[in-house]
């Protein structure tokens, strides 16, 4: 009796001591939603902080960003950026004038990164009461020196399509070329499926644009 008993406590300790299954894979093809960007190195006219709405269609590949911008030592700026990487276009709308440039860095893909280490599962805020959301916690180290940490819950039915919460990238590039050593807080992400008409328009200040 006394072996069966120490054969099930040994049993529960091992099925406890099991890592937890990942389960985040990769994120909506098309998602809304907004992001914090914080950049903790900024220094003299460097961006610092931003709050921006973004829609994403992978199925596309086109990006929309309405952000307010903030670089150090300098006042706010709001600023509308509209990626097309299949046409490789970007318009840029800042302080009412326009400018559309050619774009050769490749679509970036919303997800964990595929080499990164999994860590198990943990609660951001409270684990009981409803309080808290529960994730998929992520990290790796460069040889560069360079870190990547993240925090992705799953949404809907299925177990591996997840939503970004938290991402860090310290001395590394982030999502976009300008972005270098930031940490990201996403909010309100909605999973969309079919785009509104307008969704992803030039706008009127760029029509026409050949500069």
């Amino acid at each position: 009796m006394k072996l069966a008993v120490i054969a099930l406590v040994l049993f529960v300790a091992v099925a406890n001591a099991q890592p937890q299954q990942r389960r985040c894979l990769y994120t909506p093809n098309g998602w809304t939603g907004y992001y914090r960007e914080t950049n903790f190195d900024a220094g003299p006219g460097d961006i610092s902080y931003r709050f921006a709405a973004v829609s994403y269609d992978a199925i596309r590949e086109r990006i929309k960003i309405e952000e307010r911008e903030e670089r150090e030592g300098e006042r706010p700026e709001r600023i509308f950026k509209l990626y097309f990487y299949n046409e490789k276009i970007e318009y840029r709308v800042e302080r009412d004038l326009c400018t559309k440039r050619e774009i050769n860095e490749t679509f970036y893909h919303y997800g964990v990164l595929t080499s990164a280490q999994y860590y198990g599962n943990d609660f951001l805020g409270a684990e009981v009461g409803g309080l808290g959301v529960e994730v998929d916690q992520f990290g790796e180290q460069f040889e560069s020196g360079g870190r990547y940490f993240a925090s992705y819950a799953p949404i809907g039915t299925s177990e591996f399509q997840c939503v970004p919460l938290l991402e860090a990238f310290v001395n590394l590039r982030g999502p976009y070329s300008e972005q270098y050593n930031v940490h990201y807080e996403f909010l309100n992400i909605t999973a969309v499926t079919t785009w509104p008409p307008g969704a992803f328009d030039i706008p009127t200040s760029c029509v026409g644009s050949a500069s």
